[in-house]
């Protein structure tokens, strides 16, 4: 009898320990949890940033909401998705958000382009709002042409960097554009990139260490390939870089090092448009899904490709807290849908250490990526396998693996099995103990 109250104790202590387990695992992790929003129509999803309270910021351009045929959508949630307030700017034509940052002063500033506004056929438009998505103020920049913008940093001396293209100004068809302001979204000054008679495109920008500015796109000018262009504080070029073997760069940073991380996608047949990020890639099948590591003078340190067989390409990379990487893109002939977000994790020198899919049964894009301040990823881009209209934004928030658990499917069960262990273990033993007195 003792030796059976011994073990009937030792198994309640070792359900009192899974369950202790249970209760930290949960208080630990990260939030995990994905939305869509939008409305009946079509609603594309291009930039996201984690807020200073722990929610996020998300944009992009809808077809269900606002006055225009297109017009720039803003929506704030909360740190569990939640949506806090959703706002439309724009006017009868085509407006499209491109670009998004949180200022040093709690606010927000989108940058895109706009055909409502402004002087010529499509300009830079750039939007200012306070935390609660009021306007503060609103600019637009360009010339007679197509001039659209795809990127934006907040610069240290509170002002702002905009990057894009042109075929108002410059030398070539299309060319590189940067504009940079004072905080207030007054013009200091601007500059064109690129070269004769073909076409150069810019998608991504940085504030460098030095206070300059890198800039990176693809060109046609330099032979097919990335250009790359490091400036001073003023837009003065400091030095150059073109890549071969390297089509189309969608995002960059500058990394822990100095140097800089940028990735993108190579492509064959269909054609670019100036539209959005969303719907940059049009009838195109993408090879690869590459990252480049460089220096801080723009040399190759190394190289890396993912995807194999299938055809995938990269919107937006991180350097996470651990000095590995992030990336997020898609993929297609993996995962459910046509096209999948896909969520590729490095060690430091590139290395995958792991990769996860996420989408339903149609086409799920991924635009833009952050590590979250809980040490999980927050992946924000567009569906239609989700959501009330034909495509929708569809913002997931993961563990810091990738993963989105269920959590009744693996720790319920676990405490289930200790249950019923003890329960068949306290009547075998009572049956055993009733047989022995008789």
């Amino acid at each position: 009898m003792i030796h059976f109250r011994k073990q009937l104790i030792s198994c309640f202590v070792l359900l009192a320990l899974l369950n202790l387990t249970f209760i930290t695992y949960v208080q630990a992790s990260p939030a995990i949890w994905e939305e869509s929003y939008g409305g009946e129509n079509s609603d594309f999803a291009s930039a996201m940033v984690q807020t200073s309270d722990g929610g996020y910021a998300i944009t992009g351009f809808t077809t269900s909401f606002g006055a225009g045929k297109d017009d720039v959508w803003l929506v704030k949630t909360d740190a569990t998705g939640n949506v806090l307030f959703n706002q439309t700017f724009g006017g009868e034509q085509y407006d499209i958000a491109t670009a998004l940052v949180e200022t040093s002063d709690g606010g927000l500033v989108i940058a895109g382009s706009t055909s409502s506004f402004g002087e010529g056929a499509n300009d830079f438009y750039l939007t200012k709002t306070d935390s609660s998505g009021n306007i503060l103020w609103s600019y637009t920049y360009g010339g007679e042409d197509y001039d659209n913008a795809f990127c934006l940093v907040e610069t240290s001396d509170g002002g702002l960097a905009i990057g894009g293209t042109t075929s108002s100004f410059g030398s070539g068809g299309t060319d590189y554009f940067l504009i940079k302001t004072d905080e207030s979204g007054s013009m200091l000054w601007s500059n064109t990139y690129g070269g004769e008679d073909y076409d150069d495109f810019a998608f991504g920008l940085v504030e460098t260490s030095d206070g300059g500015l890198a800039m990176v796109g693809s060109t046609k000018s330099y032979g097919e390939g990335l250009l790359l262009i490091k400036t001073d504080s003023t837009g003065n070029v400091s030095w150059s870089n073109t890549y071969q073997g390297f089509e189309r760069a969608f995002c960059m940073i500058e990394t822990s090092d100095g140097g800089l991380a940028i990735a993108g996608g190579n492509f064959e047949g269909g054609s670019m448009l100036q539209k959005a990020r969303t719907l940059i890639i049009v009838g195109m099948d993408s090879e690869d899904f590459w990252m480049l590591k460089l220096d801080s003078q723009g040399n190759i340190l190394w190289n890396q490709t993912y995807g194999g067989d299938s055809l995938a390409y990269a919107t937006s990379i991180v350097e996470t807290s651990d000095g590995g990487f992030a990336i997020a893109g898609s993929i297609s002939s993996v995962g459910a849908g046509a096209d999948d977000y896909w969520l590729v994790k490095t060690d430091p020198s590139g290395e995958m250490l792991w990769n996860q899919t996420y989408g339903g049964t149609e086409t799920d894009n991924a635009i833009a990526l952050v590590e979250s301040a809980d040490g999980g990823f927050a992946i924000f881009g567009t569906t239609n396998s989700f959501g009330a209209g034909e495509y929708d934004f569809y913002l997931i928030k993961t563990d810091e693996y990738g993963y989105v658990p269920e959590f009744t499917s693996w720790t319920l069960i676990p405490l289930t099995l200790a249950t019923t262990a003890i329960i068949l273990l306290f009547r075998t033993k009572k049956n055993q103990s009733n047989s022995k007195l008789n």
